[in-house]
């Protein structure tokens, strides 16, 4: 059975920001509309707080109809254009909403305002219906050598409490959403809680549980055996309906 603590030396900081942005205005249905003419282009603004020493951001598109590897582009706050859709564009997706998932470094994004410009270059095009962004961070500003594998700073003892041998912890972090996939606020006193999903293969996520609380922030899982992990979290409201997956985390326990 696994343990849930708050205690301890923390391994893995990953901080998961869970806003899902559908459009500036709730009474417009996507985000990006770009099945028009050649070269068009969309632009966005997006306010968010980004949580401090973040290494990547991890952003996942709502995208209908991506389903070829190059048709168009994506420029962050005047930064690098990021190619869309790389090897997610395939011919599955035609006329059909797929999440995609985009490694970015954290230091496009900024904490505030944010403008998004789509580009679309060839190709008929594609919509942006939604999307959510997760932050990552690195490892504790800490001597490595201090980190034990049990999670704890003491030194084999007996009587110590913490992770059995060969186990790690990984904790989480994240920011309580303000906007629904709608485009709608929503309140803090609308959040039930938060579930974290968890699996060693990537887009199975055997292991969850509940973190019944709206108001909480982190949560440390321990005594998971060494080896690698992918985690996504999904959001709960006071009526019982589930957000969509956050993106996906992956981390190695050591």
């Amino acid at each position: 059975m696994k343990k849930f603590d708050d205690l301890g030396k923390i391994l893995v900081k990953t901080f998961f920001v869970l806003l899902f942005v559908s459009s500036a205005s709730s009474a417009v249905a996507t985000l990006a509309d770009l099945q028009g003419r050649t070269p068009e282009e969309v632009s966005v603004t997006l306010t968010l707080s980004k949580p401090a020493n973040t290494v990547n951001g991890l952003l996942t598109l709502v995208a209908y109809d991506a389903d070829f590897p190059n048709e168009g582009e994506l420029v962050i706050n005047g930064n690098t254009a990021i190619p869309l859709f790389g090897a997610a564009g395939v011919s599955a997706n035609d006329r059909k909403s797929a999440n995609i998932t985009i490694s970015t470094p954290a230091s496009y994004w900024r904490d505030g305002n944010n403008t998004l410009l789509f580009r679309h270059t060839r190709t008929q095009g594609f919509v942006i219906d939604g999307w959510s962004i997760l932050f990552e961070a690195g490892l504790d500003n800490e001597d490595d050598s201090s980190i034990t594998s049990g999670g704890n700073t003491d030194t084999g003892n007996s009587g110590t409490s913490g992770n059995q041998p060969g186990t790690g912890s990984v904790n989480l972090s994240w920011v309580a959403p303000v906007a629904r996939t709608d485009g709608t606020a929503i309140a803090l006193s609308e959040i039930a809680g938060y579930t974290v999903h968890y699996g060693a293969s990537s887009g199975n996520y055997p292991d969850s549980f509940f973190i019944s609380d709206g108001s909480a922030t982190a949560v440390t899982v321990t005594d998971l055996p060494a080896g690698t992990y992918y985690l996504v979290v999904t959001t709960r409201d006071t009526d019982g309906r589930d957000s969509g997956y956050s993106s996906m985390a992956t981390k190695q326990t050591q």
